[in-house]
């Protein structure tokens, strides 16, 4: 983000649109673009997406750049019935990625659920998987070098589809720390903070199951650091919000 602003932080505003539409106004506006640029090769330019809500029910979109500005709006519907799940945070861990790399190494990916325990004592935090051939457990302590934070304050399990948490095996590849939080709810944040110094080719990796051929596809991938250190290499993050089984 070059810039980000609400006006009342403490009341987030959530606003529902047609995906259709969306896609259609932003294949207009890139369509635009790119029009405008196959003609012009030879000159440089950068662009900025712009992104506005102003409560008159509208999401207004737009596309600047040195010479050109093409705009678009959406009309918002109604929010009445959707389910906002509460952002309030109770518990909370972050650790270096290789733990939950190590735990895709073995855990049993043809379970229909996983489930992540968080306590103040023994366990600590633990997942596990289970189904009718084979079960599979990894525990962390809070005193682990790999932990930078460990907040439990209301001890809690709760359970989530494994198709839903499969959708994160990709960017914890390229992470190197993770940020796990969950609501008094049950409701799952996970936070992959990713090096964007770093080179790596990722054009086998699978959307599909086979989580275990792409922990063996990593290994042999080559990857390329910047000579910046861990402390002052920048990092960009990819968030996911998975709710549990009720």
């Amino acid at each position: 983000f070059v810039k980000y602003h609400m006006e009342n932080e403490k009341t987030p505003q959530t606003i529902r649109i047609l995906t259709t539409e969306l896609l259609h106004v932003l294949s207009f506006l890139l369509t635009k673009q790119s029009n405008r640029y196959q003609q012009q090769q030879q000159q440089q330019s950068k662009s900025s997406l712009i992104i506005k809500y102003d409560n008159d029910k509208r999401l207004k979109l737009k596309i600047i750049s040195n010479d050109r500005l093409f705009k678009s709006s959406i009309q918002t519907l109604d929010t009445i019935n959707i389910n906002v799940w509460t952002m309030a945070f109770v518990n909370r861990i972050t650790l270096d990625a290789s733990v939950l790399k190590d735990f895709w190494k073995f855990a049993n990916t043809n379970a229909d659920s996983i489930s992540i325990e968080m306590n103040n004592d023994e366990p600590w935090f633990l997942m596990s998987t289970k189904s009718q051939f084979r079960e599979f457990s990894q525990q962390i302590d809070a005193s682990s070098t790999h932990i930078e934070h460990y907040e439990c304050t209301v001890p809690s399990i709760n359970h989530y589809q494994m198709k839903s948490i499969k959708y994160t095996v990709r960017p914890l590849m390229l992470a190197d720390k993770i940020n796990i939080r969950f609501s008094s709810a049950g409701l799952l944040n996970m936070q992959f903070f990713i090096p964007i110094d770093s080179v790596i080719d990722d054009s086998h990796f699978d959307d599909g199951d086979g989580l275990q051929q792409q922990q063996q596809q990593q290994q042999q991938r080559q990857i390329i650091h910047s000579t910046t250190t861990a402390s002052d290499s920048q990092r960009c993050f990819v968030e996911f919000f998975i709710i549990p089984i009720i």
